[in-house]
């Protein structure tokens, strides 16, 4: 599971930004409240923007020493959602996180491991929101 991370004016005078889920796999993810966010105990769901799911490729290469150059494909289901900055701020703040997403069928899980404002690891917390590295524990 990863998530992109997006904000215009328009959003940014409403307190708000989009975050868009990435699944990975081609999955249905399910309708209503599909995003749903355990931040220290305290479940907040969301609901999508999107009337259906949509898909994404992407493709990447691995090096490796015994095999050499790979090309990898990676797909993704996915689906936007409006996210308050307040959500965003305490997710940043908390101790515990813990991020589902349910599909038509079952349901994807992962853990965030958010750190405090003002430490070195700042960057790992935008860079697991904005997509740059998965959540630990996710498919």
């Amino acid at each position: 599971m990863r998530f992109d991370l997006y904000q215009n004016q328009h959003l940014a005078r409403r307190n708000e930004a989009i975050l868009k889920v990435k699944v990975s796999g081609i999955d249905s993810i399910a309708d209503g409240e599909s995003l749903l966010f355990n931040v220290d105990g305290k479940i907040t769901g969301l609901r999508s923007i999107d009337m259906t799911t949509d898909w994404e490729k992407e493709f990447y290469t691995v090096e490796d020493s015994w095999l050499g150059s790979r090309h990898i494909e990676q797909r993704f289901s996915t689906k936007r959602y409006v996210i308050s900055e307040q959500l965003i701020d305490r997710i940043a703040s908390a101790e515990r996180v813990v991020a589902r997403v349910n599909l038509s069928r079952e349901y994807v899980e992962g853990v965030l491991h958010p750190v405090k404002a003002g430490s070195a690891k700042d960057q790992e917390l935008v860079n697991e929101m904005s997509g740059t590295t998965g959540l630990p524990g996710a498919r």
